[in-house]
């Protein structure tokens, strides 16, 4: 449900076309801009296949993608596909704290540790100082419990959204961030031999987030972030119908991507492919409330001595709280 909050007037003058009537946002600083706490998050498929070979494996990118975490200084991170191999080299990270589900209680006995979602943010321990953080899981019934096919989805994965609650050192303001990444469409037919798209569980994954925002949040005021490779875009056709998925997301935050007062225009999915460029592989996201998005850069453009350093370029939003 969609709370009335106070917008600072010098905010409303920065906004794009959505009214407070349509969006309502979290009250954000009335500080002058040069009193603006002004951070940069970012959201990174790293990718881990179990079928990579060569230069696609984790061990050959492991440099180049450090070397882009120097180079664009994001001061918090989501990382999806972040296993144990990658989890351990970010911990070696010195600027940076790391948090993972890298425990589980073994509540439901068909899966197994290395079954949960590889979900991981990290943000720089200089700037932040950890207060709370969780995990909830894409399950209808009991969110505390991970399951195989989420929301009745086609793919087998577990599903599921870590999440941090951090405040900003130099002010005190709060931040919270959710990571998370959306379930696939594998190749599942259904008894007339169609693929399967799981619009549904995408939407129904996005109407928990809200939900799990809404209650963890609360009348707090704080600025929230929602980051992740969510397998839909908000340009898909009604085959995939992303649009149709993220609405729950888009009605509640605002897309960065989308507000931004920069956006470079470029696509964040490769698949390992230079000649990529279709706005459909806009998949890997940034959603906001309580902040000003000021641009919107996918990291495509430098050469970190590997072509890719994954099947996704990472995507940075510089923001003022």
């Amino acid at each position: 449900m969609k709370k009335t909050f106070i917008i600072a007037v010098a905010f409303l003058a920065v906004m794009c076309s959505k009214t407070e009537t349509e969006k309502p946002q979290t009250e954000i600083s009335t500080l002058p801009d040069g009193g603006r706490t002004v951070i940069k998050v970012m959201s990174s498929n790293v990718r881990n296949g179990e079928s990579d070979t060569g230069d696609s494996l984790w061990c050959n990118r492991r440099n180049a993608y450090i070397a882009m975490l120097s180079d664009t200084q994001p001061d918090i991170v989501g990382m999806q596909e972040a296993k144990a191999e990658t989890a351990a080299d970010m911990a070696l990270l010195p600027e940076y704290e790391v948090f993972r589900v890298a425990e589980y209680d073994g509540s439901n006995p068909t899966v197994l540790q290395d079954h949960l979602p590889p979900n991981l943010i990290m943000f720089r321990k200089s700037r932040f100082e950890k207060l709370d953080a969780g995990v909830f899981y894409y399950n209808e019934e009991d969110p505390g419990k991970p399951v195989h096919y989420p929301f009745g989805a086609s793919g087998w994965q577990v599903r599921g959204c870590v999440w941090t609650k951090l405040k900003v050192k130099a002010n005190g303001q709060i931040i919270y961030f959710f990571d998370t990444h959306f379930t696939h469409d594998p190749e599942v037919t259904d008894a007339e031999g169609n693929k399967i798209f799981n619009i549904e569980p995408r939407r129904k994954a996005s109407q928990l987030i809200v939900s799990q925002i809404e209650k963890l949040v609360g009348e707090q005021k704080a600025a929230v972030f929602v980051v992740g490779d969510l397998n839909c875009s908000l340009y898909d056709g009604s085959t995939r119908n992303g649009a149709y998925s993220l609405e729950p997301l888009t009605e509640y935050m605002w897309s960065a991507r989308d507000e931004a007062a920069y956006y470079d225009g470029a696509v964040s999915f490769n698949g390992f492919d230079l000649t990529y460029n279709k706005k459909i592989g806009n998949i890997d996201h940034i959603f906001y409330r309580g902040a000003e998005a000021v641009d919107f850069i996918t990291v495509n453009g430098h050469d970190y001595g590997k072509t890719f350093i994954s099947d996704h370029y990472p995507v940075t939003c510089t923001f003022k709280l």
